[in-house]
Parts: structure tokens; sequence; C-alpha cells
């Protein structure tokens, strides 16, 4: 692992990487910004081609591609080698042992991902979520949109979807620290707490779906709110997460501007 870290840094030049998030200006053999790790009109942030670094005269970050993507992406050492492993087209050799939370991580993704699959299917190509269907067609939303967005419906058995992960491998306790899952005081099983609400994956930058949110339907008790997030687990916290920012950020940063909404709706329409 430690040849391929090297291997990558070879492979990529740090004023290409930091050119995707920032625009960089050459001065003299350096390339100036304003600082992204703190507020400031005059740049003081600085890329050495010759060494391959960047400093901040102004807050004093400094580092190499990995130190940048890390701080940048706000992720970890293991996410930053994953990314720029990517981009130089280096697959990366699985000889190290996963810490505990990491593979915890590592599992609650897969799970997630495999919930936001479920509900997509069943919003898209299953009669019990025909009803949900109708209601976005209806709104205008068309289905290479909620393809885009990967919206779904959570069907109001959730021993469905509860059966489906198991056949999936994964536990009951794994099921409940993703958020998604409850355990009733009142009857036994396991109930999902989006039950018949159409669903939004919300996804890191990197598209990983970290938890998710729910809308009720027209018809629905009057009691209920009209949203509710998945709480806040290992993998979501609710104010580290904007919807639809995966798919907006790179427009983001070529039209450097954005416009912000209150809810998944208003983005999507």
């Amino acid at each position: 692992m430690e040849n391929q870290v090297e291997e990558i840094k070879k492979k990529l030049d740090i004023v290409s990487v930091i050119s995707k998030y920032l625009p960089l200006k050459k001065r003299g053999r350096h390339f100036l910004a304003c600082c992204p790790f703190h507020s400031e009109k005059t740049p003081s942030f600085t890329v050495s081609p010759e060494l391959q670094i960047f400093k901040c005269f102004g807050c004093g970050k400094a580092g190499d591609i990995y130190t940048f993507v890390q701080e940048f992406e706000r992720v970890t050492f293991r996410d930053a080698l994953e990314i720029l492993a990517k981009d130089a087209g280096i697959t990366l050799e699985k000889s190290e042992q996963l810490t505990a939370a990491e593979y915890r991580q590592k599992r609650l993704l897969a799970l997630n991902e495999e919930v936001a699959r479920f509900y997509h299917y069943i919003l898209t190509s299953h009669p019990l979520g025909k009803k949900a269907l109708d209601y976005v067609l209806g709104r205008g939303i068309t289905l290479p949109t909620i393809k885009l967005f990967h919206l779904g419906y959570s069907p109001q058995n959730p021993q469905l979807l509860v059966n489906y992960l198991t056949k999936k491998k994964f536990t009951q306790s794994e099921l409940i620290l993703s958020g998604t899952f409850g355990k009733s005081t009142y009857r036994p099983g396991l109930y999902d707490r989006f039950i018949d609400r159409l669903t939004f994956p919300l996804s890191d930058q990197r598209g990983r779906v970290l938890g998710f949110s729910g809308r009720i339907l027209p018809g629905s008790k009057p009691d209920l709110a009209k949203y509710v997030n998945s709480p806040e687990t290992d993998l979501y916290h609710k104010g580290q997460v904007v919807f639809g920012l995966h798919l907006a950020k790179d427009s983001i940063r070529h039209q450097k501007s954005v416009i912000v909404t209150e809810g998944e709706f208003d983005l999507i329409s």
C-alpha cells in the first residue's frame, strides 16, 4: 500500500488535482488562489509544482495532494487515497486490515446502497410503488430525473425490505445502526421509519448514500410530519449533508455560482 501511495503521487500533478477544486493563477514558479480553508480577499494559498506541495500563508494549512483532498472533502486518509487512486487510474491493493470503525462504515455504506436500490425499484418497477410514481410524475418530474436522483418509495410492509437485506447478509443490529430501522416496543420485528413515504437518498460529495429523507404522499394521515430524515448515525450528520451537491458540485465550480433551495422537490423541479 505504501508503494501505491507514492505511485499515485508520482502520477498526479498537484496543480492539476487542486485545479479541480480551485481556480489557480500562475505567478512566477507558483500558483495562487484564495484559501478554501479560511476567509480572505487577497490570495495567500500557494501551490508549488516543483515541490508538489501547497501552503497557505494566511492560516498555515499545508501539505501534499492527500492532505488537500482530506481537508477539502473532509474525509479520512483512506478515503482521500481512494479518490486520488481513481483519478490516477490505479486499482488499490486490498492488503490492509480495516479497523473496527472502518469496517462498520463500509458495511453501513453498503447497506444504505441496497436500501436505496430497493426503494428505487419499488417506485419505478413494482405495483406497490404505482401510487407514489403517479404522484411524482403528476408533479412534472420525468423518469430520467427520478433515476438521476434515485428517488424511491418505502412500501407499507417493512418486512419486505428487512427480508431483502437479510438475504444480503446484513444483521439486525446493522439495520438499526443505519438509522432506517427501529425496534418497536409494541410489536415484534423492526419498523421502517420511511414507511409509505417517497424517499430521497442523502449522499456525500462522492455520491455515497449516508441516509434518507422521506416525504408523505397525498392522503396520508394528517398528524404525520411532512418530511422525516434519518437520525444522526455513524454516517449521517444532518448539518454536513446538502441534498444533490454530489450532482451539482462540478457545475458550481465551473459557473462559480450556486442557487440554494429549501427542499428536495424544490431542487429537483
